[in-house]
């Protein structure tokens, strides 16, 4: 075989063995009740529930799940491991949602899908994460985004920077500006930076 050949048999395998399911949007208790010894957070329920929540919400957004979110033997579900054990622990002493910690915290992804490809997050995600944008995935976030959010919703873009010249998180804001939502639109690091203080208070 050549080179080009075993290049591509090296891919192939890759793509082959990626994780396809997809991370569903959940909603999963107000901050309030996080408690950070517990291992997860008071419930997880399917984004449609936000309907019965009296039009109060905030939407906790990140860029796209990696390994944890798929760990068997539970069902995908966003923030697992070390980004939910951050988002329990310190999203009460983010002074910007000190105000809305009584409001049902919604988790979604702007991309649904392991955009990792389950290896270090340097090496495939923002080239995927940027595929799937372009084709279709930015509609179905905001179609998704709409769906969740009126005027009393609380938006959080936690997205990470990624290494591109035009960031994942700046691409996911401006998607959520396009909406024009009357909701209030909060910017902040990902969740697993929260553990330093002077991140988790700091507007990116």
């Amino acid at each position: 075989m050549t080179f080009a050949q075993n290049a591509k048999a090296v891919l192939t395998s890759i793509a082959e063995n990626a994780e396809t399911s997809r991370c569903p949007d959940q909603l999963v208790g107000p901050i309030v009740d996080f408690d950070a010894k517990e291992v997860d957070f008071p419930y997880r329920l399917p984004a449609t529930t936000i309907a019965e929540t009296q039009n109060r919400r905030l939407v906790l957004v990140l860029e796209s799940p990696h390994k944890a979110e798929f760990d068997l033997p539970k069902e995908p579900g966003p923030a697992k491991g070390k980004t939910g054990k951050n988002i329990r622990q310190y999203s009460s002493q983010i002074e910007a949602l000190r105000d809305f910690t009584q409001y049902p915290v919604l988790l979604m992804n702007a991309i649904q899908y392991q955009c990792s490809l389950g290896f270090s997050t340097r090496k495939f995600r923002d080239k995927v994460f940027l595929k799937l944008w372009s084709e279709g995935g930015k509609e179905n976030f905001m179609a998704r985004l709409n769906s969740y959010c009126d005027s009393n919703a609380v938006i959080v873009n936690c997205c990470t920077k990624g290494n591109q010249s035009q960031e994942l998180r700046s691409r996911v804001h401006n998607a959520i500006e396009e909406l024009q939502l009357n909701a209030t639109i909060i910017k902040r690091g990902h969740p697993v930076t929260w553990s330093i203080k002077n991140r988790r208070n700091k507007p990116w």
